[in-house]
C-alpha cells in the first residue's frame, strides 16, 4: 500500500476527512504522479539524445584526425616537402659492423652524398608491384636517430622471415625488385645510390636478412 493510501485510511478512521475530500485528494496525488512519471521519461529520451549525437562526433573525429597529410603525390611516388624525422633506432649490429669501423674522411663522404639529396625525403611509394605477384610500400628517409652516414630504406609487404635468397623465392623477388625502384629514385631526386650506406628496417633481425639478401642480389657491396 502506498504512503498516500495509508494517509487517507488513517484520516478516514479518525473521522477527519469527508468522503468526498478524500476523492479529490486521491486524484491529486494520482495526476501528480503521472506527471512526474513523464516528466522523468522526457528527461530520459534527452539524454539518450545527447549521448548518442556525442559518439558520432567522437566518431567522426577519429575518422578524419589521421587524413592530414604534408605531401605532395606524383602518380605512386609521394614525396615531402621536408625531411622526415623517425625515432626507430639503427639495429646496433649494423652500426657496429658497417658504420663503426668506417675512417672520418669516408664517413664525411657518405654524409655530403646522403645531403644531395636530404631536401627531397622522405620518399615513399604506396604500391609497388614485383614481378613475382606481390605487391610492396617503399619508404626513403631519413632519421635523426640513425648514424647520419645512412639512409633509411624501408619495403614492406615481404614476408622476410619465410624467404629465402633464391631468385626463384617470391619474397626475395619482391625484395630486390623493390630496393632496385627503391634506387632508381634515389637516383631520380639526384642522388648516387651506389656511393650510399643503407638501414633496411628497425628491427635487426629483419635488417639482418635484408641485408643478406641486397649483398646476394649484388645490389650492394658492403
Amino acid at each position: 500500500m502506498t504512503v498516500h493510501k495509508l494517509l487517507l485510511s488513517f484520516l478516514k478512521d479518525q473521522g477527519r476527512l469527508p468522503l468526498r475530500w478524500a476523492y479529490i485528494y486521491r486524484k491529486g496525488v494520482s495526476y501528480s504522479w503521472i506527471k512526474m512519471k513523464n516528466i522523468l521519461s522526457g528527461l530520459r529520451g534527452k539524454y539518450i539524445f545527447a549521448a548518442v549525437v556525442a559518439l558520432i562526433l567522437v566518431v567522426v573525429f577519429f575518422t578524419y584526425r589521421n587524413k592530414i597529410t604534408k605531401t605532395q603525390t606524383s602518380g605512386d611516388v609521394k614525396v615531402n616537402t621536408s625531411p622526415q624525422i623517425s625515432t626507430v633506432p639503427t639495429p646496433n649490429s649494423y652500426k657496429d659492423a658497417v658504420i663503426n669501423n668506417l675512417s672520418t674522411e669516408t664517413k664525411q663522404e657518405l654524409i655530403d652524398k646522403k645531403n644531395e639529396i636530404l631536401p627531397k625525403l622522405p620518399i615513399y611509394i604506396k604500391e609497388f608491384k614485383t614481378s613475382g605477384g606481390i605487391t610492396t610500400r617503399i619508404s626513403i628517409l631519413s632519421s635523426q636517430f640513425d648514424p647520419p652516414e645512412t639512409l633509411r630504406v624501408e619495403i614492406y609487404g615481404v614476408n622476410y622471415l619465410d624467404g629465402m635468397a633464391d631468385e626463384n623465392d617470391i619474397n626475395y623477388i619482391a625484395f630486390t625488385e623493390s630496393l632496385e625502384k627503391a634506387f632508381e629514385e634515389i637516383n631520380k631526386a639526384g642522388g648516387d645510390s651506389s656511393k650510399l650506406r643503407y638501414i633496411f628496417y628497425s628491427k635487426e633481425l629483419i635488417h639482418e636478412i635484408a641485408y643478406t639478401w641486397a649483398i646476394h642480389a649484388g645490389l650492394i657491396n658492403y
